[in-house]
């Protein structure tokens, strides 16, 4: 039997847990999925596709008050990350510690 972890070089009961909690590590993560599970199953495998998702799209992106493609929208959203990181980045002490502005101390 292969050894797969320090804590259980050869008992079998160990083995068990070990593959056991491998198992559950790797359904948290995604990683594997059970089908016919709904908590553990793919979320991917219930999207629509093709026709469905054609004739559903206009609907969902005007729910969600989307009026661009994908692209443009992610692309405006990395904009404002990438203004506020910049910010942070600015108002960051020589010690690590986040200086407070006067902006800050108004929202208070």
């Amino acid at each position: 039997m292969r050894q797969c972890c320090a804590a259980c070089p050869t008992n079998r009961r160990a083995y068990v847990m070990c593959v056991l909690e491998a198992l559950h590590r790797a359904l948290r993560r995604r990683d594997i999925f059970l089908t016919g599970s709904r908590r553990w199953a793919d979320p991917r495998a219930r999207l629509l596709a093709g026709a469905e998702w054609a004739a559903t799209q206009p609907r969902v992106l005007a729910a969600l008050q989307l009026n661009d493609e994908a692209d443009v929208h992610l692309d405006k959203i990395a904009e404002r990350l990438d203004t506020a990181y910049l910010d942070l980045a600015k108002r960051v002490g020589g010690d690590g510690s986040v200086l407070k502005t006067e902006e800050d101390s108004e929202g208070v």
